[in-house]
């Protein structure tokens, strides 16, 4: 769910070492390589106990209104996790932004709830939370559900049969259906990373995970 919410000003100063902010009943986090010198900056309330997001729009040289807020969904979790540095990407409205809020490419919904922002409810030693590749490739992982990775041209989706009913239309997807026990004991090892790392295209990284799912049960 996205709120708006309206006229909530605050204003950022912020020099190489300290980030100061000032706003009405909040207490904002915000990740500080970002850059405050963008029209719009993310940030996550300080209480973890109850996290919300925000995207926040510049209006004036150090000022800034709350121009949205999330309360669940990719939104609040990319952003959070962005802010508390684990990754470096976040998602917005069907789209990835860098840290400067530049547009890396388009990434529907339904891809974004499966992607790992944090570790997910299995072995965290086999998850891997998405993770920047080469050039504009990404991959994430889940355990026992799925490989992801993502470009802009092209994303490439590994899951069991189970998930064999999405009725989603994405040119750009590739959808692999694999037997659930090639998920069970798969991760990618240092090693894996490294090779997918040098291959030259996303169809490369494809071939190279589709066979190691198939070794990881010999």
């Amino acid at each position: 769910m996205v709120r708006i919410v309206k006229q909530r000003e605050l204003i950022i100063n912020s020099t190489k070492n300290q980030i100061e902010v000032w706003v009405k009943n909040d207490n904002l986090k915000f990740r500080k390589d970002q850059d405050f010198n963008s029209d719009y900056i993310v940030a996550t309330n300080g209480n973890r106990r109850y996290v919300k997001s925000y995207l926040l729009k510049r209006i004036s040289d150090n000022k800034f209104r709350v121009e949205q807020s999330y309360d669940y969904g990719p939104d609040l979790e990319s952003i959070a996790a962005f802010v508390d540095g684990e990754i470096d990407v976040y998602w917005i409205d069907d789209v990835l932004y860098d840290k400067n809020h530049k547009v890396l490419f388009e990434l529907p919904l339904w891809i974004a709830e499966r992607l790992q922002f944090h570790f997910g409810i299995y072995d965290k030693d086999k998850d891997l939370i998405l993770t920047h590749l080469k050039g504009n490739i990404y991959i994430s992982t889940e355990t026992k559900q799925n490989v992801i990775l993502i470009s802009e041209k092209k994303k490439v989706l590994f899951h069991p049969p189970r998930y064999n009913n999405s009725t989603e239309v994405c040119p750009t997807c590739e959808m692999i259906y694999l037997d659930d026990i090639v998920f069970e004991d798969f991760q990618i090892t240092e090693d894996l990373f490294q090779r997918l790392s040098q291959c030259e295209t996303i169809d490369e990284m494809k071939e190279l995970i589709q066979r190691e799912l198939t070794l990881s049960v010999m």
